[in-house]
């Protein structure tokens, strides 16, 4: 048995194996797991984030960034993406952390709307316009403009 796997039941003389967090087997019977690559994360048979038993990985979306199970930007290895957080913006699939967003400037959706998380862009045009949604350094928008 790999470092890697984990018995999950034992079938007559045969062990059913899983993989550990940050890794995934698309191979049925593999006795031996993947590691989840930069810029993607842990998914089970239905596409959803696991952290244990991948059997594939999703590219992270943007306004997303790859992480751990605690919510910890990482590298290679993630169980999960998680939106953007205020005041920062992903613009290309695949992250591994987001962009702080400039003074001056909001976050949006993809639809170009206005949002306080998961942005997936900024755009110029000063706090003002876009109540509620992201501003550069982190503030948020006077919402009684």
């Amino acid at each position: 048995m790999q470092p890697s796997m984990q018995p999950e039941t034992n079938v007559g003389a045969d062990y059913a194996c899983y993989c550990v967090a940050g890794k995934y087997s698309n191979t049925t019977g593999s006795l031996t797991c993947a590691d989840v690559e930069e810029g993607y994360y842990a998914v089970d048979s239905n596409g959803d984030p696991t952290t244990f038993g991948a059997v594939n990985q999703n590219q992270v979306e943007q306004g997303y960034y790859a992480a751990d199970s605690s919510g910890n930007a990482v590298d290679e290895g993630a169980v999960q993406q998680i939106p953007c957080p205020s005041g920062k913006y992903s613009n290309s699939s695949g992250a591994s952390s987001c962009t702080v967003i400039d003074n001056g400037y909001y976050g949006v959706d993809s639809n170009r709307v206005p949002t306080s998380i998961g942005a997936v862009d900024q755009v110029s045009g000063g706090c003002n316009t876009a109540v509620g949604s992201n501003c550069g350094s982190n503030e948020v928008c006077n919402t009684s403009i």
